[in-house]
């Protein structure tokens, strides 16, 4: 059975109200718990998060049972833990021991005696519950954040709407990736599945199966050693440790084909796993053709044909022209500021071309604001010189910079003080950027395409609650009695 919060506290707990969060601290958790505690003492704001979260968390399961966690409780600390970029280990140590977060919560009790055990969470109940909120149900709650930011900034709804646009690349959490060693990143997955599966349902000829790991191992390392070294007959050296990594690739492959004609799944778990085997199985056999190709026969491999990584496979190599950097592996987001600094607008580029992705984002901006929409900037990776135009016909106060030197009648545009002024403002964004790289949007921890979704929406959502605090802190330091000064 899992309840909104504590209906009942701990005896001698505080209530979530009266939890006291210090407004001095330069700590970047501080604003982001007090955004929380408003939110929820607020009562159309409390049951309109609520309302969001529930149904979602809640779908699908009986109330009935043991306690699960409460739902207030996985969002206090699903934000905490992109607020800090930190690991699911420290956020246990926080949610078993951090006293202020605990009375958040409401589940750290006062030292009288009678309230009985503390709760305790585990590391896998963790994972689980966080792993529960959807990429919808997030965006949903950073909408409502931002209309409770919109009620602290004092502004009137026909505000004027001046947005700055700008991409950046989220990585993903993968190694550097060459043909050969994706090939044995894949058959030593093969491998460990296999020897797995081989001893669930007492299958013969896998016992040797860490040997043969190692043994691909030292052929790996072989051709590795012989590419990076110098020396005489470089070339006929490179072909032999190609073809006796590859030689042993392909021994193992057929093996691994001829092991999964037998297998005969018992439970899904199995099955799953006979599953994982096939996909792992396809890409050794992929790569053992593109070591070929590009070792051995010289050819250039399209990049349409290359794969950046068997365990994210939408890790995207992105090159934007940085000084010092190559690449950059992970994928393109596109965040759309206002003027008070909130994100508004933030998605995931794929494969879209910067210029026709800044056209449909323009589109869906002025959709959503209309005629408030007064100035939306874009820096020069938007730019092309056949469809530069095209953002600003759709809304007049776009402006985009043009790569290189611009012509006469575009110099003029560029010159003129509609285009001036926010350009010039443009570059707020990137501090945003920055501050959304603090806020867990540097690097993915978690594995997979749609918890990759998630991670980065959960990241925006702890951005502008850091944004709203730090608006909440402002205003309660300002109607605080100031403190009359000490008799010494």
């Amino acid at each position: 059975m899992r309840k909104r919060f504590e209906l009942c506290p701990l005896l001698g707990s505080l209530p979530i109200s009266e939890v006291k969060i210090p407004l001095k601290s330069r700590d970047e958790l501080p604003p982001v718990l007090l955004a929380l505690q408003t939110i929820f003492v607020t009562e159309d704001f409390h049951q309109k998060m609520f309302c969001i979260v529930e149904p979602i968390v809640k779908k699908g399961k009986k109330q009935t049972g043991r306690e699960g966690m409460a739902i207030w409780e996985v969002i206090v600390l699903s934000v905490i833990r992109l607020t800090l970029d930190t690991n699911y280990d420290r956020l246990l140590w926080i949610a078993n021991y951090d006293k202020c977060v605990r009375e958040l919560m409401g589940t750290e009790p006062n030292d009288f005696g009678f309230s009985g055990p503390a709760k305790k969470y585990s590391l896998t109940a963790l994972k689980e519950n966080i792993g529960l909120l959807k990429l919808d149900t997030i965006e949903k709650t950073n909408a409502l954040v931002l209309e409770v930011g919109q009620g602290y900034l004092k502004k009137k709804d026909q505000e004027a709407v001046r947005l700055k646009a700008d991409s950046y690349v989220v990585k993903t959490d993968v190694h550097f990736p060459t043909d050969c060693n994706l090939l044995w990143d894949g058959i030593r997955k093969c491998i460990e599945i296999s020897y797995t599966l081989a001893e669930a349902q007492n299958l013969q000829g896998w016992r040797k199966a860490p040997d043969w790991k190692k043994r691909f191992k030292v052929e790996f390392r072989k051709l590795q050693k012989t590419k990076k070294s110098g020396g005489k007959n470089k070339v006929v050296r490179l072909g032999h440790a190609t073809r006796e990594y590859l030689n042993f690739a392909e021994k193992l492959d057929k093996k691994i084909a001829q092991f999964i004609s037998v297998l005969n799944p018992c439970s899904t778990w199995q099955t799953l796993k006979i599953l994982e085997l096939e996909y792992y199985k396809s890409m050794v056999a992929k790569h053992i053709d593109l070591v070929e190709r590009r070792l051995l026969k010289g050819e250039k491999i399209p990049h349409s044909e290359k794969v950046f990584s068997l365990f994210e496979p939408h890790t995207k190599w992105i090159s934007k022209g940085k000084a010092g950097v190559i690449c950059e592996l992970g994928q393109k987001h596109l965040i759309v500021t206002g003027q008070h600094h909130f994100i508004v607008h933030h998605e995931l580029m794929g494969d879209t071309p910067d210029i026709a992705f800044a056209l449909e984002v323009a589109k869906k901006l002025k959709e959503r604001y209309g005629s408030r929409l007064a100035s939306l900037s874009f820096d020069k990776g938007f730019s092309s010189k056949e469809t530069i135009t095209e953002p600003e016909k759709t809304i007049p106060g776009a402006v985009i910079k043009q790569k290189g030197k611009p012509n006469k009648a575009r110099q003029e545009i560029q010159g003129s003080q509609d285009f001036k002024k926010p350009s010039n403002s443009h570059h707020a964004v990137e501090s945003n950027i920055n501050q959304l790289e603090y806020h867990g949007l540097h690097k993915c921890r978690d594995k997979g395409e749609e918890n990759f979704k998630k991670y980065v929406s959960l990241a925006v959502l702890s951005y502008n609650l850091h944004r709203l605090g730090n608006l909440i802190k402002k205003r309660q330091l300002r109607e605080k009695p100031k403190e009359k000064g000490k008799v010494a």
